[in-house]
């Protein structure tokens, strides 16, 4: 009797926690799929599991997936292997309501917890960008030919410059030749070799170079080795602190961004906390948040600002070093150098309100080193303060700086500088011993700027010396447009000296669309009364030719003055004719510039390559209008190419081809890249083409002496890059495609059955080329 009472217990037990168990586990929880909602955006249909008493369990892959972090708390469960999370274990952070009606999850969640969104308002390189990297070499020169009022020759100059880029490392010489009756002069300008770490960002110049140390410091031309800190090499890396904005929002919402009541962007955000990064501002203002929930409500967020451009961001250095030799008479002499100096700075963002900065410079007789320090002053305005000591031939000096500027949303902006300098105060250049030399100067400045009402400013300078009585002036300045059209200009000063003069401008200013203006003005100083007119045309960026014209006539002589140019920009150069009128005599000048490259073993005329260059290919195919851009640069010549001269270095450039200029018997993929190149680099851009064209005919067979269509036959032609293989249709019909002009090995085969001949695809610009029959003999 006990043994089967023991029995009964036990399969009571057993039955109890087979049942029980279960539904311990997720009270006969049943999987399925769902829509889900997160904060009212819609993310999907998901499997997820809801037991009897509507308890809802995701998996922790997709919590994360849409959205959701920084889980706290939860307590997962094991079901078909995978963990699961039940949502009631998040509360009360997270909460949950199931529609059954819809078959819809809907979740919400604290913000805090759902997936911050960072933008980045700065400007980003694209990211189909195409860094270009060749070998290359450049020209640039620019003739100068002078007559004069009797057309009789009186100088011809002629300075050029030459530069190969071999692996992005440039070597590079700049030279000038002059000559005038009686003397011919050849100089050696710059010569050195520049190495760039885009990484640093840091340039290294080996060779010429010039150098400053900075505020209270001097420079010059030197000789020698200078490492500098080059932020051009990554023209979108921040330097400076910027306006940032942080939030947070409940439902998808839409948020715009406004700095002085300019709308600069709007975005369409999911619910969480949002970032607002690098907002490009400056001065005092006020930045605003305007955000528009899923159910209509707006929220204004206000937010005050001043920034300044002198601030580095926290933890960024800018610095520049070099240790040379002094060059002197540069464009006299060739070789002149003298004197080991060292000219250097350090400039270091401490936080977003300060920055701090050392400087040097020295020579065998001249020792002069010094601080500086950029600050923010809240909302008051930004100032910058330096002082130096200095020490030349036994001489000791002093010298200090101090510079105040303020500015606002509203227009208004004050400026004030006060420089300091002891008698024995010496650099580089200015000299311990020299008398003529500034004590004090102070410069002060008013501006405001209304759209309605124009634009009104006022300053004040006084300088003074050791041995030389003191100068000021006194000035004013007001602009306005009158008219869509029409500017005026009024200007007027005091100046103070060894006398006082006085001076008034009064000018209007005349646009005509966007190339052409006018101007005509008076000008008096003290009794003297100068009246003038002007016209010009300006040439564009990219081909075509510009104008201008100007005329003084001064009123108590009648004495009339003036000049005109005429400039034509071409694709392989620039020309220029000046005439000048003074004096009751003319002169004039003739002026043609322009570049010479070498890419892809050619040599290639441009106009003067300032900065990088390209090699554009479009095929083979001619005469096909190129722009950089925008701005139309030329067209290609018989091989397909067109030599771009104006890019910007480590800038993205966008050089596109105009489709209408490719015949309808092309395909051509793309008609614009963005493109990047080193310091004064090139590379090649190809614009693939590929030529329809279509050729057909009948393939025929000699066998022992009877000849057949070759019907069904398979053909493989040869060419240079390519294997073209086909089958030939009935009655030996055949039609290839895009084959290269020439001749070519082929095969025709059919089984065991093989017949070799060369055929000659004839060279057309037709679309479709009929070559007759075909036939090959069968030995």
């Amino acid at each position: 009797m006990r043994r089967v009472l023991k029995r009964w217990v036990l399969l009571g037990i057993v039955l109890a926690t087979a049942f029980y168990l279960p539904a311990l586990h997720a009270q006969g929880e049943e999987k399925i799929i769902m829509k889900v909602t997160l904060n009212t955006e819609d993310k999907g249909e998901l499997f997820l599991f809801i037991t009897p008493s509507k308890e809802a369990l995701l998996t922790q892959q997709d919590l994360g997936e849409i959205g959701l972090e920084m889980l706290t708390g939860a307590t997962p469960v094991e079901l078909e292997g995978e963990h699961y999370v039940p949502l009631t274990s998040l509360a009360p952070d997270i909460q949950y309501a199931i529609d059954d009606k819809t078959s819809t999850l809907h979740i919400t969640a604290d913000p805090k917890l759902l997936k911050k969104n960072v933008l980045d308002f700065a400007q980003r390189e694209p990211g189909k960008t195409t860094h270009l990297k060749a070998n290359a070499a450049f020209i640039n020169y620019n003739l100068g030919y002078e007559l004069d009022d009797k057309f009789r020759y009186t100088s011809l100059n002629l300075p050029f410059e030459a530069g190969i880029n071999i692996n992005e490392r440039l070597f590079y010489s700049g030279f000038s030749y002059a000559k005038s009756p009686g003397e011919t002069k050849f100089s050696r300008l710059f010569s050195n070799v520049t190495f760039d770490d885009i990484a640093g960002p840091r340039r290294v110049v080996i060779g010429d170079y010039s150098a400053s140390s900075g505020i209270l410091g001097s420079g010059g031309n030197f000789g020698g080795v200078s490492i500098t800190r080059n932020f051009a090499l990554t023209p979108y890396f921040v330097t400076t602190p910027t306006l940032g904005l942080k939030g947070m929002i409940q439902t998808p919402s839409e948020v715009q961004v406004y700095v002085n009541g300019m709308l600069v962007r709007s975005e369409k955000l999911s619910p969480g906390e949002f970032e607002f990064q690098n907002i490009n501002a400056t001065g005092s203002g006020d930045a605003e948040l305007v955000i528009k929930d899923a159910y209509g409500k707006e929220e204004r967020v206000k937010v005050p600002f001043y920034l300044s451009s002198s601030i580095l961001k926290p933890g960024v250095q800018d610095y520049g070093y070099s240790l040379g030799v002094k060059r002197q008479h540069l464009g006299q002499e060739n070789f002149s150098y003298k004197e080991p100096t060292f000219v250097g700075f350090h400039r270091l963002g401490l936080t977003d309100n300060f920055t701090a900065g050392l400087r040097a410079e020295m020579d065998k007789d001249t020792f002069n080193a010094g601080g500086s320090l950029a600050a923010l002053l809240g909302r008051a305005g930004a100032l910058d303060a330096a002082a130096a000591l200095s020490k030349q031939d036994g001489r000791r000096g002093y010298a200090g700086t101090l510079n105040y500027s303020f500015s606002d949303k509203s227009g208004f902006s004050a400026r004030f500088s006060a420089n300091r300098f002891s008698l024995g105060y010496a650099n580089l250049t200015l000299q311990a011993a020299a008398q003529s030399k500034t004590r004090l100067s102070r410069n002060a400045s008013l501006s405001y700027n209304h759209q309605a009402l124009g634009s009104i400013s006022a300053s004040y300078t006084q300088t003074d010396y050791f041995t030389q009585p003191s100068k000021s002036r006194t000035s004013i300045f007001y602009t306005r447009r009158l008219f869509k059209d029409v500017s005026l200009y009024i200007s007027g000063g005091r100046t103070k000296a060894d006398t006082v003069t006085r001076d008034l401008f009064i000018g209007f200013n005349f646009l005509f669309g966007q190339q052409a203006s006018a101007s005509i003005n008076r000008q008096r100083q003290d009794d003297q009364v100068t009246d003038s007119a002007s016209f010009q045309s300006n040439a564009p960026t990219g081909i075509g030719s510009g104008y201008r014209f100007n005329a003084n006539r001064q009123q108590d002589t009648g004495k009339v003055d003036g000049n005109g140019s005429y400039q034509y920009k071409g694709s392989r150069g620039i020309v220029s004719a000046d005439v000048w009128h003074s004096n009751g005599q003319n002169r004039y000048t003739l002026n043609g510039s322009g570049g010479i490259a070498f890419i892809n073993k050619s040599f290639y005329l441009s106009r003067p390559i300032y900065d990088s260059f390209a090699l554009v290919k479009v095929g083979a195919i001619e005469n096909v209008r190129v722009s950089s851009s925008s701005q139309e640069i030329g067209t290609t010549d018989k091989n397909g190419e067109v030599l771009v001269p104006n890019l910007i270095s480590n800038y993205d450039n966008e050089l596109s081809i105009d489709d209408k200029d490719i015949p309808v018997n092309y395909d051509i993929i793309e008609v614009s890249k963005n493109v990047s190149t080193s310091y004064r680099g090139a590379g090649i851009v190809n614009f693939d083409t590929a030529k329809l064209q279509g050729f057909g005919g009948l393939f025929s067979v000699t066998e022992n002496g009877a000849k057949k269509p070759a019907e069904y036959w398979g053909i493989e032609i040869n060419q240079s890059d390519k294997t073209v293989t086909a089958v030939i249709g009935k009655a030996g019909e055949f039609y290839l495609e895009n084959l290269a002009s020439g001749q070519f090995s082929a095969r025709l085969f059919l089984g065991d059955k093989a017949c070799r001949f060369d055929i000659d695809i004839p060279a057309s610009d037709a679309i479709m080329i009929d070559m007759g029959e075909v036939n090959c003999e069968i030995h």
